[in-house]
């Protein structure tokens, strides 16, 4: 049985009646997902809803989304509010659209770090995924998700539990969603289609490009990866294997912490973090201004590749030894 939603977050979709949609910087599967979800949502409920997203839709998994998603922001509307979907920080909004957080804002969230922002906020971090949080709006609000709804909600929910790979015993809500949402028309293969399949010759040879980039250190608990700037060039737009070099890592028997450090310009550098177990790399992202969870969170660092990884080796010393 889906769980029920927060009074507070269904009054505040009662009261405004036009929205404007916003998730994070580098959208994965569940903030998309769930955007698109409750835009469709709030739609079929009579409510104007436009889902703002710039991107970058450069993951195999996400370039179908884009043409979904409207970048620029429109003129304020009297009354206009604003829905704030999977970002534990207001730091992972886009500049583009922080100005929006001067309105009313929703924050929906599962995210358990992070600094509190938003007029109301419908956070649990016992959820699995965003996208779960809004499968519970539907019947609190007396509605029944569509076949579409249902598949991008379960992309969603299968983007952060690694298609079901991460989750812990007990972990109930994770499967009560997933019946909610495959009994309403949602598909369990085309979402792992989604998710893992439609990759290009180009995507693998830098899968293996990346793969021999990696380094094991602490007695192989701990390993860091990095893409050069040239290596990103080199392999063309729209290619990415991050996701994919997180999965063979984490199959390697001792790994605890994976690092995936790519460079973006001369002076940024994207920082992935995900954990096995134990290791809290929330607690690291949320150090150096990022966020996200327990097993995955990420930063941007202003700084050098070298810089990057020297900060990395530097935080794992520390945290291995200790």
């Amino acid at each position: 049985m889906v769980q029920p939603a927060i009074p507070e977050a269904l009054d505040f979709l009662r009261e405004h009646h036009y929205f404007l949609i916003v998730g994070h910087v580098e959208p994965d599967g569940d903030c998309l997902g769930a955007q698109l979800g409750l835009c469709s949502l709030l739609e079929r409920l009579g409510k104007k809803a436009l889902a703002l997203q710039e991107g970058p839709f450069d993951r195999p998994e996400t370039e179908a989304f884009a043409r979904y998603f409207t970048r620029e922001r429109p003129e304020e509307v009297p009354g206009e509010a604003v829905i704030v979907l999977d970002c534990s920080t207001s730091e992972r909004i886009s500049e583009r659209y922080k100005p929006l957080l001067a309105r009313p804002v929703l924050v929906i969230d599962h995210h358990a770090v992070g600094e509190t922002f938003g007029t109301v906020r419908f956070v649990d971090p016992r959820a699995a995924s965003t996208a779960s949080l809004v499968a519970r709006l539907f019947p609190a609000l007396g509605e029944t998700p569509t076949r579409r709804e249902a598949d991008w909600l379960f992309f969603g929910l299968c983007t952060d539990t690694g298609f079901f790979r991460h989750c812990e015993s007990g972990f109930t809500e994770v499967f009560e969603t997933a019946l909610f949402l495959v009994s309403r028309g949602a598909s369990p293969k085309a979402a792992y289609q989604a998710m893992f399949g439609n990759r290009s010759f180009a995507q693998r040879k830098l899968l293996g490009r990346l793969l021999q980039n990696a380094r094991s250190l602490h007695g192989g608990r701990l390993v860091i990866i990095t893409q050069s700037r040239h290596e990103k060039e080199e392999a063309g737009p729209n290619v990415r294997s991050s996701e994919e070099l997180y999965s063979l890592y984490q199959t390697v028997n001792g790994v605890e912490v994976i690092v995936f450090l790519r460079e973006e310009s001369d002076r940024l550098v994207s920082v992935g973090l995900r954990s096995l177990n134990d290791f809290d790399v929330s607690d690291v992202a949320r150090r150096f201004g990022g966020g996200g969870h327990k097993l995955a969170s990420g930063f941007t660092f202003q700084g050098t590749l070298e810089g990057a990884f020297g900060l990395m080796l530097e935080v794992f010393d520390r945290a291995f030894q200790g």
